[in-house]
């Protein structure tokens, strides 16, 4: 028979594997994020920016980071997807504070001085 204590024992090393395997899913998603940054980052230097957007567009959605916006919205630039981009510059802002929102805003303002020159107008999404 079982004692109450080790029913008790259990379960608390239950909650603590349960815990640990939370975090490590947490850990997992960020290192997979961060790969995936860094295979956009390699794509968008090899001049593949749609390749580059997707890479970006799976590592913000798996963790929200404004580096990840601020990259997708600089791959979906180079795409010519300008309201794409706008967005992507936008939600890297609404991200947090970061070293990237001047860097957003300065793009989203190139992005929109491009469009005027190319005649197209912008519908950020």
């Amino acid at each position: 028979m079982l004692d109450a204590m080790s029913i008790s024992g259990r379960a608390a090393v239950l909650v603590a594997l349960a815990l640990a395997a939370g975090r490590a899913r947490a850990d997992s998603q960020a290192s997979i994020a961060a790969r995936e940054n860094a295979e956009g980052e390699k794509l968008l230097a090899a001049k593949k920016p749609a390749q580059a957007s997707e890479k970006f567009r799976d590592a913000a959605a798996r963790v929200p980071e404004p580096r990840y916006f601020y990259n997708l919205c600089d791959s979906l630039d180079q795409e010519g997807k300008f309201g794409d981009a706008i967005t992507a510059c936008n939600a890297a802002i609404k991200a947090g504070p970061s070293p990237y929102d001047a860097r957003a805003k300065a793009l989203i303002e190139k992005i929109k001085d491009e469009a005027r020159r190319q005649k197209i107008e912008l519908a950020p999404r």
